[in-house]
């Protein structure tokens, strides 16, 4: 393939092909098409967050080169960040076909593919590229995370830690290997990791948390709480510090403290039904019954253990405290059989009031 100097340059740019992409080669019209500075200007297109020009720059590329695997892995790399999956598949698994020894290749193809939900090929490629190079860190924190989402609790501490035997000062690391050692119920290892990322990094409000975590965990609470206000000094509105907050000083029995707390986070996540339901027991214990029974029904809209609702789909209306003179009344179990016990001591009172209860 030939370019004239006069020409459009190919990569998109709008100039002259002698005044871009072609300026430092001054041959004459019938220049052959240089594919390795094309692709070069493509790179740095894409840097410099010009992604259109980017793309005809390694179109370019591969019109000249059909087989560049480069070009198909930058190409690629744009299909995914555009949401196009499937399209980036295809280009970036060509590109590891072309060159299956290139560890960013298989790298980049098991990020895409665990975008794509397809979480155990995504351990395979990155399993593909650290045999290829053990000490590819970037590679390695991938692998300890997919682990860790397939709940391979074991397997995912062990390529944390290999990460951290490679950067000790690696955060990401410390923070999720504390995670990982916390789903474990290795309490003591996870606060040694928040421990030493917070001495790495004493102004992480995401550290602070989690090490209240730990002590919450431990049902120490009252170490808890101050580890959660030293989270929301760095970050005031940070919802999983808020509401670890909460629950601790209620756990504390300290609910005239933890009411303003609930307040702010259920300003943060208005929509949660959880929240509605911890500030509504808070209310309760606290003896605010007025504003903790209109709370109380966000219970019916948690989700089951198997994933539907506790909400039963009644075709009648759910009484609201109206008169039941005349009516019959629906008494049905949807807690604990504690709770149950406890809610049956008012069963007299709707058996009298109402003309049937079932």
């Amino acid at each position: 393939m030939t370019v004239s100097r006069n020409a459009p340059c190919p990569c998109g740019s709008g100039r002259k092909y002698k005044q871009c992409c072609g300026k430092n080669n001054p041959s004459a019209d019938g220049l052959a098409f240089d594919a390795a500075g094309m692709l070069r200007q493509g790179v740095q297109l894409q840097r410099n967050g010009r992604l259109r020009e980017a793309e005809m720059a390694y179109r370019r590329v591969l019109e000249a080169k059909p087989d560049n695997p480069d070009a198909l892995h930058q190409l690629g790399l744009l299909a995914q960040g555009a949401g196009r999956l499937d399209l980036a598949h295809d280009l970036i698994g060509k590109a590891v076909q072309l060159r299956p020894g290139d560890v960013v290749f298989r790298h980049n193809l098991a990020i895409l593919l665990h975008a794509m939900g397809r979480v155990a090929e995504a351990v395979e490629q990155a399993e593909k590229a650290l045999k290829k190079n053990p000490d590819f860190i970037e590679t390695r924190f991938l692998l300890a995370n997919l682990l860790k989402e397939q709940g391979k609790a074991g397997e995912a501490i062990g390529q944390y830690q290999r990460v951290l035997a490679l950067n000790p000062q690696h955060a990401s690391a410390l923070n999720n290997l504390g995670a990982t050692f916390k789903e474990a119920d290795r309490l003591h290892d996870a606060r040694a990791c928040y421990e030493k990322l917070l001495r790495l990094q004493p102004g992480l409000a995401e550290g602070w948390n989690n090490l209240g975590g730990i002590f919450k965990a431990e049902g120490n609470y009252k170490e808890a709480v101050s580890f959660f206000e030293r989270a929301l000094n760095i970050r005031p509105n940070y919802d999983d510090a808020v509401c670890n907050l909460a629950g601790a000083l209620y756990m504390e029995g300290e609910w005239a403290s933890a009411i303003p707390y609930y307040r702010q986070l259920l300003k943060l996540r208005p929509n949660g039904a959880q929240e509605h339901l911890d500030f509504a027991i808070c209310l309760l214990a606290s003896g605010d019954l007025a504003q903790g029974w209109p709370l109380y029904p966000a219970r019916l809209e948690l989700k089951r253990v198997d994933g539907g609702s506790k909400k039963r789909p009644f075709p009648h209306p759910f009484w609201q405290g109206e008169p039941l003179t005349g009516k019959t009344l629906l008494v049905w179990g949807e807690q604990g059989v504690g709770d149950e016990i406890l809610f049956a001591s008012v069963l007299p009172d709707v058996i009298r009031a109402a003309k049937r209860v079932i």
